[in-house]
């Protein structure tokens, strides 16, 4: 499900606003992602390059990355494509947020040119699963749950 068009910093006060209405509890964010895409062949080569140089200067050596979008069959030659990634900490999400949203707008892009993602687990507020167990559903267990936020431009 995406998110009406905003920054990144405002997306992520819309979930916390969510967790602080609907939730009792929320763990803090995991397996945070930053990923920097390389341009394919539907991209402005030098415009996408250029953010990639941007992102790798802002972040530094990526912990993971693909040089190439993928192969083709039968001959098993590279696309064009492929990204950086940074695995990034709870302590830097802020930082992250605001780099996505001083780079606005992105110039348009098959995929990226940037994008954050990372999962949090949360537990429902209690009269939000009281509700979910009625008569007819008296063994429904509805205490979690796990949300995932892709941050970037679509």
């Amino acid at each position: 499900h995406a998110l009406r068009k905003r920054g990144a910093q405002r997306a992520w006060a819309d979930v916390q606003a969510f967790y602080q209405a609907c939730t009792e509890g929320v763990d803090a964010p995991k397996e945070i992602v930053l990923t920097a895409h390389r341009p394919t062949k539907w991209d402005n080569e030098a415009l996408i390059t250029s953010v990639l140089e941007q992102t790798l200067k802002a972040f530094g050596e990526p912990h993971e990355q693909q040089l190439y979008g993928g192969t083709m069959w039968p001959s098993g030659e590279f696309t064009k494509g492929g990204w950086y990634k940074w695995k990034r900490t709870v302590e830097q999400l802020i930082a992250d947020l605001a780099y996505l949203d001083a780079g606005a707008p992105w110039p348009k892009a098959a995929i990226g040119p940037v994008e954050l993602r990372f999962t949090q687990q949360f537990r429902w507020h209690s009269r939000l699963t009281e509700a979910a167990r009625s008569a007819s559903h008296p063994n429904v267990e509805t205490v979690g749950g796990t949300f995932t936020l892709w941050l970037g431009r679509r």
